[in-house]
């Protein structure tokens, strides 16, 4: 057996600084392993299975490193290593999203170049099959940012790596384990799921039951050439799909798609079933040194909402077990989206919430707000740069501790006052500001659950409150007030940072007591 490193442990690789540092490969069994980078060298012995790992103390942000693992026979040298900020960007669609698909990308690609920003895409690879039928040439390398390719680099997680590089001035590196239209079951191991959300594999387990023929399944899946991983952009109804069409093209694509439907069951070959993609993608990037998790997905959710907090537990707590580090997750909250042909927004108001609830539970947890980037029809916004730039911000103020403001503004507090009503806000200092004259994404209901109409009201900020003024003298009667409690919304209210509020419900009783949401209870 020869000697060898993790896939990972390439040429141009990101290494993390200031955190112990794992590497991993295989060799003959009981063989003496020696590793060796900036000056330092640790050495082990290979397991009977041949299985080695060494873990080297803290390593100073530098470039042009070379890394050295050697026998006493054979010698791997790799070049052109970085030491820096390591983030894994993981999720569904809107994080695998290409730069080519951004909506700035020519604008971006003419100053593209930065030989110390480097992403490497984990192979989607959901089976042993996949493995044996597609080739990937495309994935499992380290690209460095260049007009050349640009291209192929998750948007959100550029912009991410970029805001930062500028920030922290270090090499940074971003590892892609992502897949279009995976749901949170897919990312975690069977004990994980069973212990946090055992209907997905219900679903599943039903579905595979009622395959009318599965080896003809299985072929129309891994013959129909959208399930290619390694084919990027070389189809133009993917193209079309991501760069952005109209309403009525996206219904004739989505026709097309369903044709032949055989290709689209979940069977024990699909990307889409539990468990499958922590298995066969996040495992073979495990126990990497990581400093954190970036994170956007929630929208195939939709069928199980109300356990996804729950969900969002597992998959944290699963992937700092598997990678060995309380490392902190920046989640990205669900963009608006009002109709998508074959899946709409309508339990996003949900999901978002239970985004939230996860955020305030969990430690070391905390999410973006995209409330102004969504598009009522689609749901891959084309502009990822905001939400790449609002991780980052998240990043340098929760995980490199910068005197930042970088959390969303949302209502805590609802008062009265005369004729008004006061939402009193967290993260809101400096002040709040409307960035236009739109109304306001908010809705007053009576006791009753009878929406109070728009024309009695009228919406202003002032500080760090939002002030509801009525025409008239209001009612002595309690009220709930929700913000952007609706599928697809139009926020236009912020913070100081330029960060906009996120959805929020707040409630007063009839004894004038505060409430949050009372979905909030038990969180």
């Amino acid at each position: 057996m020869k000697l060898t490193a993790a896939n990972l442990f390439q040429d141009n690789m990101v290494l993390q600084r200031g955190k112990t540092v794992r590497i991993w490969g295989t060799s003959e069994p009981f063989t003496a392993i020696s590793v060796r980078i900036q000056g330092i060298k640790e050495d082990t012995e290979s397991d009977s299975s041949g299985n080695w790992q060494v873990t080297l103390p803290e390593l100073k942000a530098s470039v042009s490193e070379t890394l050295r693992i050697s026998t006493q026979t054979e010698t791997l040298t790799l070049h052109n290593i970085a030491v820096g900020e390591v983030w894994l960007a993981g999720g569904q669609s809107n994080m695998e999203f290409y730069m080519y698909y951004d909506q700035d990308y020519e604008a971006v690609l003419s100053m593209c170049d930065d030989p110390l920003i480097r992403f490497y895409d984990v192979p989607r690879i959901a089976s042993k099959e996949h493995a044996e039928r597609f080739s990937y040439e495309k994935y499992g390398f380290w690209r460095q940012a260049d007009a050349q390719n640009l291209k192929y680099f998750s948007a959100v997680a550029y912009y991410f790596a970029r805001a930062l590089r500028a920030d922290l001035n270090v090499p940074i590196g971003i590892i892609g384990c992502n897949w279009g239209g995976t749901r949170s079951c897919c990312w975690m191991d069977q004990d994980t799921l069973m212990h946090s959300g055992s209907v997905w594999m219900e679903d599943y387990e039903k579905g595979l039951a009622s395959i009318p023929d599965i080896q003809e399944a299985r072929e129309a899946y891994f013959t129909n050439p959208m399930s290619d991983p390694d084919q990027v952009f070389d189809f133009e109804m993917r193209n079309k799909l991501m760069k952005g069409v109209s309403p009525d093209e996206l219904m004739q694509m989505f026709e097309q798609f369903e044709e032949g439907g055989t290709g689209n069951y979940i069977g024990p070959w699909h990307e889409w079933r539990p468990c499958a993609l922590y298995d066969n993608m996040v495992k073979t990037v495990m126990p990497f040194t990581l400093r954190g998790v970036i994170y956007y997905q929630g929208e195939s959710d939709e069928d199980h909402p109300d356990i996804y907090a729950d969900m969002l537990e597992g998959l944290t707590e699963c992937w700092r077990r598997g990678f060995d580090d309380e490392m902190p997750f920046l989640m990205t909250q669900l963009a608006p989206l009002g109709e998508m042909i074959g899946q709409g927004g309508k339990y996003y108001p949900v999901l978002r919430e239970q985004q939230r609830f996860a955020a305030q539970k969990l430690k070391k947890v905390w999410y973006a707000s995209i409330g102004d980037v969504g598009d009522f029809y689609d749901i891959h916004p084309k502009k990822k740069r905001p939400v790449g730039e609002r991780l980052a911000m998240l990043a340098r103020g929760h995980v490199y501790h910068e005197k930042t403001l970088c959390d969303a503004p949302y209502g805590v507090k609802l008062t009265r006052k005369d004729n008004c009503l006061i939402i009193s806000c967290e993260h809101a200092e400096g002040g709040l500001y409307i960035s236009d004259n739109m109304p306001a994404p908010i809705r007053i209901f009576d006791p009753s659950g009878n929406q109070i109409s728009e024309t009695e009201y009228e919406v202003s900020v002032l500080n760090d409150k939002i002030i509801i003024m009525f025409n008239d003298e209001m009612a002595s009667v309690p009220c709930r007030v929700e913000f952007a409690q609706t599928p697809f919304y139009k926020v236009n209210i912020y913070n100081m940072a330029s960060i906009p509020a996120v959805p929020f419900t707040v409630t007063e009783d009839d004894k004038g007591t505060v409430l949050l949401s009372s979905k909030q209870e038990g969180v």
